[in-house]
């Protein structure tokens, strides 16, 4: 038993250990940027290892009062960007289902009096709306368009994308996506309000960080 639970260890150490990046291929250099083995670099984010025993020392010299505000502090920074998040949420439902609901109460007056006109009419409106959702993410801000989840999840995994926090991603993201909804896309809401959520934190941070400094 105890034979196969060191072998099983073992070939799941060597799995590991073969998936490691080669550090031929990509290597960080002083400023933060990873050096591929072309010879071309991206730009990264630098994140500092936090949990050693310098840390975990220092936080046991600080007082219970220090520790309660921090922990109380980093909950009510959540709380905050999840009613944000939320209330963007309830403004682009709400923004959805009246353009919906103007949509068909003018299609159904038109159709009335001629199916070829509130056809045409119901086109027209639908590419009213996604043409304003495309404008957004190819003149206004070009880093609102995609669902936005891989972008997240490549900054959180050091890949520093340019322009995806910035508060004109955060009105592009609502206001595309009102659009592509509204418009019939074949597009949901879940990704954007991840993107939207970010946005909403980093803005909250860079606030705060300021009020600090």
């Amino acid at each position: 038993m105890l034979s196969n639970h060191l072998q099983n260890g073992i070939e799941t150490a060597r799995l590991v250990w073969s998936r490691l990046p080669n550090s031929d291929d990509e290597a960080p250099d002083e400023v933060g940027l990873s050096k591929k083995s072309d010879g071309s670099r991206s730009e990264s984010l630098d994140y500092e290892v936090i949990e050693n025993n310098a840390y975990r020392e220092e936080q046991a010299q600080r007082r219970k009062l220090m520790v309660g505000y921090y922990v109380g502090v980093k909950w009510f920074f959540a709380l905050l960007i999840g009613i944000g998040t939320g209330l963007a949420a309830v403004f682009i439902n709400i923004s959805v289902e009246n353009f919906a609901g103007w949509k068909f109460q003018l299609t159904f007056s038109i159709i009335q009096k001629s199916y070829v006109a509130g056809f045409l009419v119901y086109i027209l409106f639908n590419l009213l709306l996604v043409f304003s959702s495309v404008y957004i993410v190819t003149q206004f801000a070009p880093a609102a368009a995609g669902s936005g989840i891989p972008e997240i999840k490549g900054y959180l995994n050091g890949v520093d994308t340019h322009g995806i926090l910035l508060f004109r991603t955060l009105i592009g993201k609502i206001f595309g996506s009102i659009g592509s909804v509204g418009g019939g896309l074949a597009l949901g809401k879940e990704g954007p309000l991840v993107h939207t959520g970010a946005c909403i934190a980093s803005l909250f941070g860079q606030v705060s960080k300021q009020q600090l400094s």
